[in-house]
């Protein structure tokens, strides 16, 4: 547990490497990145294993990334991580931001929540984020109820499966994306989604 960000890591213009590690519960008072915070042109590879039960007790305050929270042009490497019941104020799972990138590659999403924006995951001001072969089932936020892509963000998805997955007050039941954001589809399937607004 950590009072601040990075409840069980945290890089600062440093290298994580990690195979088959699995974090539960990690959890702090305010902190962005409850499980992993990357700042500063940080690199983390991870391949088998993830991240389930990560939350910031006072994530309503504007905490993002439950599981993993990335900024500072950081990046992230991931391969066949599981992702469930994570809790932030935006990008339940993971909050990819400010310049940062990540590429996802048979990734699962399942039954993570934001309060606000991207249920499992969310894309914002000018990074990339890039997902092939990943699943998002049964994740839920007010907006953008798997993903959120905003301000110059940028999301690509290769054979994505998205079922279940809902905005409960606003658009985007799988996906929103917004403000000159841009979004790329290939073979993706959708089933079951819903918004109270629009694009379920």
């Amino acid at each position: 547990r950590s009072t601040h960000s990075g409840g069980f890591a945290l890089l600062d213009n440093a290298e994580l490497y990690a195979t088959d590690l699995t974090v539960e519960d990690p959890s702090g008072d305010t902190c962005y990145g409850a499980g992993v915070f990357a700042r500063d042109h940080s690199q983390l590879e991870w391949s088998g294993g993830g991240v389930s039960g990560a939350a910031a007790d006072e994530y309503r305050s504007g905490y993002t990334g439950g599981a993993i929270h990335l900024q500072g042009a950081s990046s992230l490497e991931g391969t066949n991580l599981d992702f469930s019941d994570n809790l932030a104020y935006a990008g339940g799972a993971l909050d990819i931001q400010a310049s940062s990138t990540a590429n996802l590659v048979s990734c699962t999403f399942e039954d993570n929540v934001a309060y606000a924006k991207g249920g499992a995951l969310r894309a914002y001001n000018s990074a990339a984020v890039q997902c092939r072969g990943c699943t998002f089932e049964g994740n839920l936020a007010r907006e953008g109820g798997a993903v959120d892509v905003s301000v110059d963000a940028s999301f690509a998805d290769e054979d994505g499966r998205y079922e279940d997955n809902e905005a409960d007050s606003g658009d985007g039941g799988a996906i929103r994306v917004a403000d000159r954001a841009d979004l790329a589809l290939d073979g993706s399937s959708f089933e079951g989604n819903l918004a109270q607004e629009s694009g379920g």
